[in-house]
């Protein structure tokens, strides 16, 4: 559940935003939940004692909120359940959500040797997906080793299959955290525009011809900017509709607000500067929410807070 702050609203505290607005729910649940961090403005988690501002996007996971008689059938949500550092937080019978750390793969590479979500997870992953590939058994979808974030890993044929089918049919929404260089012009808007291979860098994406690419489409929203070090920043909430290689970096980069920190598709001066003035290690991009309905037919949201290395970099630049 996401509020956007009117300037009626502006002024107030959190707490007391968040009390009036969710009927039934105690003050002191509210406090409670903003302490785990569950709540977080913008992106970044803050206090039961965080002042509002007009424009602010106030983000609450609404399974925190549930009556405590509504069980989750036929599933789970898991709050302290982690595998070397990736946390599950959500399990059913046919798959799982987990929010992945930045640093590791989803998949193994083909040539092997480094750690992925598909080797912490083998267990848990049906015998027949693992036959039908043995490379990416379960997964349906992507991020990149360096993006923190939301994934749904198929444990069953059954989930592989109704996923699968759900992606190509843009039935799921994904929406990411990203801070771009610069401020864009509108407030909102769109990149429409093919992706494939670069012809200057075959290892690398780029905007395009329809006869050399694939249609990619990326929404935005502006959530707040930020002036740091005589440059200007802009937190992003970012919506793609397809799921291209590298589709909201190289968009972004495209409309000339390239993803902070980013080594592929950002400038390598301002990725340098970046890292050693606010040690930033990494693509400021992170998978934030996923909604969709399941293969039970329950619809699903989930939500994961900006994790600490970013949190930290907005704190910094608020600093500045």
């Amino acid at each position: 559940m996401d509020f956007i702050i009117s300037d009626l609203d502006s002024g107030v505290r959190i707490d007391s935003f968040l009390t009036e607005r969710l009927d039934g729910v105690s003050r002191n649940k509210i406090q409670g939940v903003i302490k785990k961090s569950e709540v977080f403005v913008n992106g970044v988690v803050v206090k039961s004692n965080y002042i509002l501002r007009s424009g602010d996007m106030v983000v609450v996971p609404e399974i925190l909120f549930a009556k405590e008689d509504e069980g989750d059938e036929g599933g789970r949500r898991m709050e302290e359940s982690t595998v070397s550092g990736v946390r599950k937080i959500y399990e059913a019978e046919d798959y799982m959500v987990v929010d992945k750390p930045s640093g590791i793969l989803v998949h193994p590479s083909e040539r092997g040797g480094e750690d992925s979500l598909v080797n912490l997870f083998w267990d848990e992953i049906g015998d027949d997906l693992k036959a039908f590939n043995q490379l990416r058994p379960g997964i349906v979808h992507r991020l990149d080793k360096d993006t923190s974030g939301l994934l749904i890993i198929a444990k069953t044929m059954k989930g592989y299959k109704f996923f699968v089918d759900v992606f190509k049919k843009r039935k799921i929404d994904k929406f990411y955290l990203a801070l771009v260089q610069g401020v864009p012009n509108y407030k909102e808007g769109w990149v429409d525009s093919p992706i494939g291979r670069s012809g200057a860098d075959r290892k690398k994406m780029a905007v395009v011809n329809e006869e050399d690419g694939k249609n990619a489409l990326t929404k935005y929203r502006i959530l707040e900017s930020y002036s740091w070090a005589q440059n200007s920043l802009t937190m992003l909430e970012v919506k793609i509709e397809t799921g291209r290689t590298h589709q909201i970096r190289v968009h972004l980069a495209a409309i000339g607000h390239a993803v902070v920190g980013d080594r592929v598709y950002g400038s390598a001066g301002f990725v340098r500067k970046v890292k050693k003035e606010l040690g930033l290690e990494r693509q400021f991009l992170h998978a934030f929410r996923l909604a969709f309905t399941d293969c039970d037919g329950k619809k699903q949201l989930f939500e994961s807070a900006l994790p600490d290395d970013l949190s930290g970099i907005i704190s910094k630049v608020n600093e500045a």
